[in-house]
């Protein structure tokens, strides 16, 4: 009997010594995996992010092309309003003369009635 006594010792350590190097493992294994998937989260929200960069890159190109679009809109309106103004102005010149025949008075009044029209029009679709 007194050889299983002393073997009880030996066999105490050696199951100590396993089961400490069995929970080292077990926590380096754990420490591991959450470490792997915290990485795995942040790909995944750089990879999100990455995707949101690129929805509002085509999104910002998409509104300066219609700001470019509605800059070039708004230019020609302008244009077209100085033109009437000019031509408007020019036909109050030629009225103002005391020259002009009744006639040639009449197609400048007419002249001028449609002009003025289409500049209230431009200006009221601004």
């Amino acid at each position: 009997m007194p050889a299983p006594l002393l073997l009880a010792p030996i066999l105490i350590k050696g199951f100590c010594v396993i089961c400490g190097i069995g929970g080292t493992c077990y926590c380096a294994k754990k420490a591991y995996d959450a470490y792997s998937k915290h990485s795995k989260r942040q790909k995944e929200k750089l990879a999100l992010k990455g995707k949101s960069m690129e929805e509002a890159r085509k999104e910002n190109e998409t509104l300066n092309t219609r700001n470019r679009d509605l800059d070039d809109k708004l230019r020609q309106n302008e244009q077209k309003e100085k033109e009437l103004e000019k031509q408007i102005s020019n036909i109050k010149k030629e009225l103002d003369d005391p020259n002009i025949s009744k006639k040639r008075e009449e197609e400048l009044q007419g002249q001028l009635g449609f002009l003025q029209t289409q500049l209230d029009d431009l200006r009221k679709n601004k």
